[in-house]
């Protein structure tokens, strides 16, 4: 089985990231990884910001100046092929495949809009953005129709291997 490292950190005051919740976030980024079989060992950065964080990220990245629930920002420019220079020797040779930014704030105002607790929805936005890393977009109704149903795939199965394990 491949080595996936996940740091999850939090620069916000909204909502408490407790151990047990950035074991979800961990575990939500190597489920994903697992399901996708992507066949490189990897580190992933997932960090929490407020919402005014993650609105400069926004205006600065993607020149949208509002707040958002998720940013993706994929560190390689082929995943599926890294090249030498991709991988961290220091790291046992793990490719870096990019940062995950979740919002607290947005989050957890939308999480009641889709009936699921903050943690449930940041686990939800947390596999959509590493999808992201992975390559796949939504920018076309045909690419959105695809991410999605993995997307709730993978999600669904987390979430009955959470239930299982309660």
């Amino acid at each position: 089985m491949l080595k996936h490292t996940v740091s999850v950190t939090s620069s916000q005051r909204d909502v408490a990231i407790t151990p047990a919740f950035r074991a979800r976030l961990k575990r939500a980024v190597k489920k994903t990884l697992l399901q996708r079989e992507y066949p490189h060992p990897c580190f992933v950065q997932v960090s929490v910001v407020s919402s005014e964080e993650i609105r400069r990220l926004n205006r600065e990245f993607r020149d949208k100046d509002s707040s958002t629930d998720v940013l993706s920002f994929p560190a390689l420019e082929d995943v599926n092929s890294p090249t030498a220079a991709d991988m961290d020797l220091s790291r046992g040779g793990e490719v870096f495949l990019g940062d995950v930014i979740l919002c607290a704030e947005v989050i957890r105002d939308q999480a009641g809009d889709f009936s699921h607790s903050f943690e449930e929805e940041c686990v939800y936005m947390t596999v959509h953005s590493v999808l992201h890393l992975l390559g796949f977009d939504h920018v076309k109704e045909r690419e959105r129709i695809e991410m999605f149903k993995l997307q709730d795939g993978i999600y669904k199965i987390i979430d009955e291997e959470e239930k299982n394990e309660k």
